[in-house]
């Protein structure tokens, strides 16, 4: 590998975690994620000399792992398990149980820290429609969450 590779070779792996995370929000859970991962990974070395000069390069990857998904979407269906326990992994199992358009756009929004423009150049759609899904995966976590708890 060469200096460049090597450079590259470092971004990805720091990128990783992030890649893992975004597997799991487009799968719905830990089955399939590190198969998308894997994918993904080989499609991106292929192409390590195509980003375009402007782009984010976490943007990029996540638009070629999205892409990986749609070319052959896991037949898993969301679980809701979540790795944690207690109230970090009830949080995770309920944005599980979201949509996978409001589940998408929350993580890339919220965890990821992507821009609303972001989010919409890598779904193709119009920052109004990301700004008002991201609306309604909050008030859909909002209303679990106001919800009474059960008496035993």
């Amino acid at each position: 590998m060469d200096y460049a590779d090597n450079l590259f070779a470092a971004d990805l792996k720091a990128a990783l975690p992030r890649l893992r995370r975004y597997a799991r929000i487009l799968v719905g859970g830990l089955d399939g994620a590190d198969e998308l991962v894997a994918q993904t990974l080989a499609g991106v070395w292929r192409g390590r000399g195509l980003l375009p000069p402007e782009s984010d390069f976490l943007a990029w990857l996540f638009g070629l792992m999205r892409a990986a998904h749609r070319r052959a979407p896991s037949k898993v269906q969301p679980s809701g398990r979540a790795d944690d326990a207690g109230a970090a992994g009830d949080l995770c199992a309920r944005v599980l149980r979201l949509p996978i358009e409001e589940r998408e756009v929350l993580m890339l929004v919220t965890v990821e820290r992507l821009s609303y423009a972001d989010v919409a150049n890598l779904l193709d759609a119009p920052i109004a429609t990301v700004m008002s899904t991201l609306a309604r995966a909050r008030q859909r976590l909002g209303a679990v969450e106001s919800r009474p708890t059960p008496r035993a």
